[in-house]
């Protein structure tokens, strides 16, 4: 085979290999790098800027002592602490909590007590910016809601949202839902996109295929850019403190309420903290952060993965032209961590993801 003969032959594999990659082929192995390129970047201390408004409220282990009755008979204690926090100034408040107790097997003066309690929040859902959270299977059309008074408070304001983020099969957070379809119709109201609508002023909308408000790839999702581990990256306060009596200023806050309890089944796997280390919360706050300080992460055409491929072939090709035969798989090794080098100066620097 000649020279001519084998160049072209590296680059038709060169090609296959990238339009494989363009077609999400190795979606899954780009995937796990890129999660190595997070944690690479915290510890070189190259994490993108946090927005000091977003305060993460937990619903801690010290919460159930400190209450100290069943979780149905919590309505008042959360509306208590929702209306200290607007007190105190927080410009929004979101509540990670489906609260719906079971009344039709309480006895009707039991259920008449807890009715009365919710007023309380419907109350400050409509006269508040209080995102209340629903849940929503596309597909099956499954829809869980809080208790009917505060789930129809919340949405007459439009602050129903939906938790959207997403599972990737290896059981990893990588990215946020940014809409979901109901009738045909898609609706902004993910938990993080409803939250950034209100704080920036400006609707996210889906209009001709193209998102209105973000800088994204995709019209069905947004990549999240963990600012760091989440215990590292925001400010957070126990609710069991707050409840008594210990909250601090919060001039302009975002506060976000959720669980954080050690039997809570609201934790998942994020690139920065594996072993089911990340609460839901913090993830919404993450992809929250991604949109309030535009820290976008945007993956490239299906160009650049013909591009770097082909380059890729040809530097190779070179090599094995020029160098000595014994020297051939330490200049393969150098090609790959040139070019992994390049990809994660891409990512830190540029927030560009570039096929790896």
């Amino acid at each position: 085979m000649t020279k001519r003969s084998q160049l072209a032959f590296l680059l038709a594999l060169g090609l296959l290999l990238a339009l494989g990659s363009a077609s999400g082929l190795f979606y899954a192995l780009d995937a796990r790098i890129y999660d190595r390129f997070f944690l690479w970047r915290h510890q070189l201390g190259m994490d993108p800027p946090v927005d000091p408004r977003i305060v993460l409220v937990e619903l801690d282990n010290d919460t159930f002592q400190e209450i100290g009755q069943p979780v149905s008979r919590w309505a008042d204690d959360y509306a208590r602490v929702i209306s200290q926090l607007f007190d105190n100034g927080a410009e929004l408040v979101a509540f990670d909590i489906l609260y719906r107790p079971i009344l039709d097997k309480l006895e009707p003066e039991d259920a008449e007590k807890i009715y009365a309690e919710v007023e309380q929040l419907a109350l400050l859902a409509l006269s508040k910016p209080l995102v209340v959270i629903d849940s929503f299977q596309q597909g099956t059309e499954k829809r869980l809601t809080s208790i009917d008074m505060l789930h129809a408070a919340a949405e007459s304001q439009g602050n129903v949202a939906y938790n959207n983020t997403l599972t990737d099969p290896d059981g990893m957070v990588r990215s946020l839902g940014l809409f979901f379809y109901i009738d045909g119709t898609p609706s902004i109201r993910t938990f993080a996109g409803r939250l950034a609508e209100l704080a920036k002023g400006n609707p996210i909308l889906l209009r001709g295929g193209k998102v209105e408000g973000l800088k994204v790839n995709s019209p069905d999702r947004m990549a999240i850019n963990y600012p760091g581990p989440p215990a590292e990256a925001f400010q957070r306060l126990k609710m069991s403190r707050l409840l008594q009596g210990g909250i601090p200023h919060l001039q302009g806050k975002i506060c976000l309420i959720g669980p954080a309890y050690d039997t809570s089944n609201d934790l998942h796997n994020t690139p920065l903290n594996l072993n089911l280390g990340t609460w839901g919360l913090e993830i919404h706050a993450s992809a929250l952060n991604t949109i309030l300080t535009e820290q976008f992460l945007l993956s490239s055409g299906w160009w650049s993965h013909i591009l770097f491929t082909l380059v890729g072939v040809v530097l190779a090709y070179g090599v094995a032209e020029r160098a000595p035969t014994q020297s051939l798989p330490l200049g393969g090794l150098a090609i790959v961590v040139i070019f992994l080098a390049f990809c994660f100066f891409l990512f830190a620097q540029m927030r560009y993801l570039a096929p790896v």
